[in-house]
């Protein structure tokens, strides 16, 4: 009998984490484990999950998105999952999607990632990369799958990289190529993990049947791209570190030299048209990004 585990990360979003766990215990493949990593939740949430039967909650300081999933697929690869079912409090499945994702998986093991809607509307684009490209650094290295790539898309499509938002990793992906960087704290953790179990030789699907309803939460975008937003300087690091760690070679250093010219140049076009949206001492934020995802400097700031 094959051993699922749903693994949830939360941070002071109970009413987005009450509906996610409402959803798992209703799936018609049932969950032999619902795995909550509370990320250090100041709000509700403790209080609530004390009172939850048939869920397991484990406690830690907040280590962000990053530091969450590597607990909960630790403690979940430790509990002997055969599966291991990750997502953020803000997304929760449909019915029947761990059946659809299970049916999807290849039979030599791999992740699969689900269709996501958001309100259960619209097709969420932009976590699913069809292709890396790190042999031309004058041309974009993440190609993202569309929204005709999806319309296309008949039943499965390939991909190399796919976002935490309901991925189904099978037990021998964990055993081969191990857990997360936590270190990156949030942002490009699970670009990083997918690419990693692609480059090492498994299947990484995006299966059309199974779904997602993902909440649309006010200012996420807009706030993650604003340099001062704490969440910015993780942005840029980490899309750094990814390039020095798989673009390690002469076209890898040119494309973080243009990488980070263009986040440079394009903070200074705002400070002289003076439109107050960045100011010149926004500068050593920036450049100290930078330099840690060169150096490969990561951890929390």
């Amino acid at each position: 009998m094959m051993k699922n585990i749903a693994v949830v990360v939360t941070y002071n979003r109970c009413t987005l984490l009450q509906k996610a766990i409402r959803a798992l215990k209703i799936q018609t493949v049932p969950l032999d484990v619902i795995l909550v990593i509370n990320n250090g939740s100041t709000d509700e949430t403790a209080e609530w999950l004390s009172k939850q039967e048939g869920v397991m909650v484990v406690t830690q300081d907040n280590l962000g998105g990053s530091g969450g999933f590597w607990r909960g697929i630790k403690e979940a690869y430790a509990l002997g999952a055969d599966y291991i079912w990750c997502m953020d409090d803000d997304v929760h499945p449909y019915s029947d999607c761990l059946e659809q994702q299970l049916r999807g998986m290849p039979q030599a093991g791999g992740i699969v990632a689900p269709q996501r809607l958001l309100d259960g509307k619209s097709v969420v684009t932009g976590g699913e990369c069809l292709h890396f490209n790190f042999t031309n650094p004058f041309r974009s290295m993440k190609y993202n799958a569309t929204l005709d790539d999806i319309i296309r898309c008949k039943d499965y499509m390939e991909v190399e990289s796919i976002a935490f938002e309901g991925p189904l990793i099978s037990r021998n992906v964990v055993e081969k190529i191990g857990l997360p960087v936590k270190e990156l704290f949030i942002f490009w953790d699970d670009t990083e993990y997918s690419y990693r179990a692609f480059r090492n030789g498994f299947d990484v699907l995006y299966v059309k049947s199974a779904r997602f309803f993902k909440e649309k939460l006010v200012g996420n975008s807009s706030q993650n791209k604003n340099i001062r937003s704490w969440k910015y300087p993780y942005l840029v690091r980490n899309e750094i570190y990814f390039i020095r760690k798989y673009a390690h070679n002469r076209k890898g250093t040119i494309r973080i030299i243009l990488r980070s010219a263009e986040f440079v140049f394009g903070m200074a076009k705002h400070i002289v048209s003076c439109d107050g949206k960045y100011k010149v001492s926004d500068y050593r934020v920036l450049l100290k990004a930078l330099w840690d995802g060169y150096k490969e400097k990561l951890g929390r700031y």
